[in-house]
């Protein structure tokens, strides 16, 4: 009957009292943020909590939003930046691979060169991915970049076995003579 009766008068059939705030999300509610966080990698703390407001019509804030997805093992990081590739692309990277995994003493000749553009005009990198450990090259989580003309700069530059080639800015535009030089 006491039972009964704190039931009635407090809501609750705990004895002792709370140390702490209630939670102001279910386990539901916070299924739901882990899911809208896992389906929109890149979707912010502020819509997760703009859409549990809209949706159970009580205020969440972000610092909420963003704590339940740590306690689930959702946490923000920067997002991988590669080009979109297709499965060709992936086939031939796949058989190169293969035709030089046996290479032991061809190694020390080959010198890997790359040129690079360091774009100017694209995002601050405040855009933030959520991601679980081990998650990181999951093509959700990785943001395609865009390839056109963009103010920036292009550099050079290359490894080896031994040797390491300097960077070298390229002025202009990299065709095949001015590689060779």
């Amino acid at each position: 009957m006491r039972i009964c009766d704190r039931w009635m008068q407090v809501g609750t059939t705990d004895r002792r009292g709370r140390s702490h705030p209630p939670q102001c999300t279910t386990s539901r509610e916070d299924r739901q943020i882990v899911r809208m966080a896992v389906t929109d990698r890149s979707v912010t703390s502020r819509t997760v909590a703009q859409h549990i407001e809209s949706v159970t019509h009580h205020s969440v804030s972000a610092r909420t939003i963003r704590r339940r997805l740590q306690q689930s093992g959702l946490s923000a990081r920067h997002p991988l930046l590669g080009l979109s590739l297709t499965q060709n692309h992936r086939r031939l990277r796949r058989q190169k691979c293969d035709e030089r995994r046996m290479w032991e003493a061809e190694w020390n000749e080959v010198v890997l060169t790359d040129e690079s553009r360091i774009c100017l005009q694209h995002h601050d990198g405040r855009i933030r991915v959520r991601i679980h450990h081990g998650e990181r090259m999951l093509n959700s989580c990785v943001m395609h970049r865009h390839i056109g003309l963009e103010p920036g700069i292009m550099v050079w530059g290359g490894i080896g076995y031994n040797p390491r080639i300097p960077l070298v800015r390229i002025a202009g535009t990299l065709n095949s003579q001015h590689y060779i030089s």
